[in-house]
């Protein structure tokens, strides 16, 4: 059954044939999508540097997705970190619209220092457009001023299929590329997702994996993802990093987080609402926002040539631990069977609870995930990164109590939780 809010939910007629049926495809058949992508994933960008050299540590930086919650704090990392101009690609009607954008990722991210900051240069663009929508004269300072580029701009979309998205999540890369591969040499900084690259074993944990010429997923962003990995894979003559990301959460000092579209928030509010949780034998895993995005810079700064970062965090905990710290915390779960918390619960919960919009992801069976044997992947996994990362000064958390205890805090602040 498909509800009043579901369907209106999805833009066309093919959304919601998409959404019924869970493959995440809406402009044609999966098989359709998939060709499409394995041909994008053939694409070369040549290198045409009239440059050779390159500046020790830059001193323009271009960074896209400046109003994403990862954005703005890698934005905050790189004023702090380095004494870089930083140019910020931002979609808006005008400059204006642009500014006002921009200034209410500060205020939700309590990050007003960040406004009218005189290294901060904002840059009316569009990650879907040709020259990622910026005029002539814009695009050519941009290729002459830019030492770096980070790359965190992205639609987010996990029903929409790969066609769909192709133009901002791909075609952006390109674009990018193009920009990188002309002119003074300049450094790809690409933020991918560890979901091109880990399953769940059978004990529930996510194991990491090479993917080689095969995707995992037929998803739309997943394929998206790892389209934009191999054609940077195929990329001679500049350095290109590619950060992949797990399941990134609070920052580690205020718990700040966007609640309201994050998959596993909705996931924690709506058990709680619903007094019950399911007795998974899974893991989970939470990598501070903050912690990720300094992490990223650090390595950014001291890599070359081609290297690929698995940047979950290392250290996993139980799902029934992780039930376990929220119940101590004064909210009521009982871990009941999944069968019976799909059908008691879940498939009973109306528009008032938090999990409503994406329940449909649990009570229906997946059907994008590409079935094989997958290689382990040893050479670039999140433990060698830990360790990398240690000579830095950076820190994963390694226990969640007080880590999540300090989320649950801001979440029962800003009223999405309330106890």
């Amino acid at each position: 059954d498909v509800n009043i809010s579901q369907m209106f939910a999805q833009p066309t007629i093919a959304y919601l044939a998409a959404f019924i049926e869970g493959t995440g495809i809406t402009s044609g058949k999966s098989e359709n999508n998939l060709s499409l992508a394995l041909k994008d994933s053939e694409m070369v960008v040549k290198v045409e540097n009239t440059k050779s050299e390159q500046e020790q540590q830059p001193s323009c930086i271009l960074l896209t997705g400046v109003t994403g919650f990862l954005g703005v704090y890698l934005l905050d990392g790189l004023i702090k970190k380095t004494n870089a101009d930083i140019y910020c690609l931002v979609r808006g009607k005008d400059i204006e619209d642009v500014q006002l954008r921009y200034e209410s990722t500060l205020d939700l991210y309590k990050k007003e220092f960040l406004k009218n900051h005189p290294r901060v240069k904002l840059v009316k663009g569009n990650l879907a457009e040709i020259n990622l929508g910026m005029d002539d004269a814009t695009l050519e300072m941009i290729i002459e001023k830019i030492d770096s580029i980070y790359h965190s701009g992205a639609m987010v979309h996990h029903i929409v299929d790969y066609n769909t998205i192709r133009k901002s999540n791909v075609f952006s890369t390109v674009e990018l590329l193009k920009i990188a591969a002309t002119g003074k040499k300049k450094t790809l900084n690409y933020i991918s997702t560890l979901g091109v690259a880990s399953v769940r074993d059978s004990n529930g944990f996510q194991v990491e994996v090479d993917t080689n010429d095969s995707p995992l997923s037929t998803n739309g962003y997943t394929l998206s993802k790892w389209v934009s990995e191999r054609i940077l894979r195929n990329v001679q003559g500049i350095d290109i990093n590619i950060f992949r990301p797990g399941n990134i959460t609070g920052d580690s000092t205020g718990g700040i987080c966007p609640p309201y579209k994050n998959h596993a928030l909705l996931l924690m509010k709506g058990c709680i609402q619903m007094g019950a949780a399911p007795d998974w034998q899974r893991s989970v895993e939470m990598t501070p926002v903050d912690i990720l995005s300094n992490a990223i810079i650090e390595l950014a700064r001291s890599s070359h040539g081609f290297n690929i970062y698995n940047m979950s965090n290392p250290y996993e905990i139980d799902w029934k631990e992780y039930i376990d710290i929220i119940k101590n915390c004064g909210f009521n779960i009982d871990l009941l069977p999944v069968n019976i918390w799909k059908e008691k619960h879940l498939a009973m919960a109306d528009e008032k609870n938090a999990m409503y919009p994406i329940r449909e992801f649990y009570l229906r069976e997946r059907k994008d995930i590409m079935t094989r044997e997958w290689k382990s992947f040893s050479r670039w996994n999140s433990k060698e990164v830990k360790e990398k990362l240690h000579f830095s000064g950076i820190h994963y958390p390694e226990k969640y109590d007080d880590y999540l205890r300090l989320i649950l805090n801001y979440l029962q602040e800003i009223t999405f939780l309330t106890n």
